[in-house]
């Protein structure tokens, strides 16, 4: 089957990612599909100026903008204003701020001035984020048209494209009124992206996905354009927050029953997984909450185990309840809490990733859950997990 379907951020399309031919998650196909360009904006400076904002200079569209070889429509030309300043168009809400981008444009900076006479004090173009720490790109060619393109580029501090007039490189404090710069053809192409899932397909063959339409509540399984990983193997990656993932009408489980999972601990204030039901007073969940390992039921907390391990470490963890009600909960193979009695009766798990409502999980990898005592089975079923994981 598939194994998740992801949406990528550049453009919000969705995709199922299966597996590879070894039985892991198909992350050639994954990466593929999460970076494939995307063109995110292309300048139409045919009857305006296209939503950029002006800094101290005057934007209008024109045609015929003529470098004495080659003549371009659909300019933007920008006309120096205000002095000593700083002189840019800028548009906001380019960058992500995580993803890597190509820009590419058509720029012409004049010798002398629209009326043929006065000489210009600007010679090149600047191009950055808003922030030097972000990339700062100089272009000085002066006289004619010219085509350029950054590539790789990830701003990572500021979400606007901008486009300063300068002098030898320098933006700040230039008094050149009436001088004027072109731009044209200004493409902004996303090649890295964030990939979300939207679901997470059951393997058992009984359709209990998990999902989430919700984009701000979605996790990661690609951010900044790589795989999320734990201990070497692709994971999804909840932001400690309100990621969550729902599983619909929920799977009614009764005594006995058992859950595997396979997550990280969380570094502060929030769950590596709960599993619960909307319905408060009969749920049953297990739970990493503040480097804390518990196990709940019906409304109780049957073990509060105190510390869970390393903050950021990988577990493996299983909760086991036989039909007497008896817990058995194990990290990484070994026995960790004792036995309680009195976890009974029927419960409903539909979420995975919150405490009724609060909080998240931060990396999660696998989750089993059987509606039968696997205590027979338990250490062979770890095993396995653990073979493939290599948690151990």
């Amino acid at each position: 089957l598939n194994a998740i379907r992801v949406r990528r951020s550049s453009d919000d399309t969705e995709q199922d990612i299966g597996f590879d031919a070894n039985g892991d998650l198909d992350t050639t196909a994954l990466e593929a599909f999460v970076n494939e360009d995307v063109d995110i904006y292309t300048s139409d400076f045919s009857s305006g100026i296209d939503g950029l904002e002006e800094i101290k200079v005057t934007s209008t569209s024109e045609d015929g903008i003529s470098d004495g070889t080659t003549s371009k429509d659909d300019v933007l030309k920008s006309v120096l204003t205000g002095g000593s300043d700083t002189h840019r168009v800028r548009r906001s809400d380019v960058f992500d701020q995580s993803s890597t981008y190509d820009v590419s444009f058509d720029y012409f900076i004049p010798s002398v001035r629209p009326d043929g006479i006065t000489a210009q004090t600007i010679d090149s173009l600047v191009v950055r984020s808003g922030v030097f720490a972000d990339g700062t790109f100089t272009f000085s060619v002066v006289g004619s048209w010219e085509s350029e393109t950054i590539e790789n580029w990830t701003p990572t501090l500021y979400h606007t494209l901008a486009f300063y007039c300068a002098v030898g490189g320098n933006i700040s404090s230039i008094d050149a009124d009436g001088d004027v710069f072109y731009l044209k053809n200004i493409v902004v192409t996303q090649t890295t992206a964030d990939g979300a899932v939207t679901t997470w397909y059951d393997q058992s063959g009984n359709g209990n996905d998990a999902t989430n339409a919700t984009d701000s509540e979605q996790p990661l399984v690609v951010s900044g354009g790589s795989v999320t990983q734990l201990n070497s193997r692709a994971a999804i990656n909840g932001d400690g927050a309100n990621d969550v993932l729902s599983l619909g009408t929920g799977l009614d489980l009764s005594s006995g029953y058992s859950i595997f999972q396979v997550i990280q601990v969380p570094s502060a204030n929030s769950y590596g997984i709960t599993i619960s039901s909307s319905d408060v007073s009969n749920f049953s969940r297990t739970m990493m909450f503040d480097g804390l390992y518990r196990f709940s039921a019906d409304g109780t907390n049957y073990d509060n185990y105190g510390s869970s391990g390393n903050k950021g470490a990988q577990y493996l963890w299983s909760s086991v309840v036989d039909g007497s009600g008896n817990l058995d909960t194990n990290r990484n193979g070994s026995a960790y809490g004792s036995q309680i009695t009195g976890v009974t009766g029927t419960f409903e798990l539909d979420i995975i990733g919150t405490n009724i409502g609060v909080n998240s999980f931060e990396f999660f990898q696998e989750l089993i859950v059987f509606n039968s005592d696997q205590s027979t089975n338990r250490t062979g079923i770890e095993g396995n997990i653990n073979t493939y994981f290599d948690i151990v």
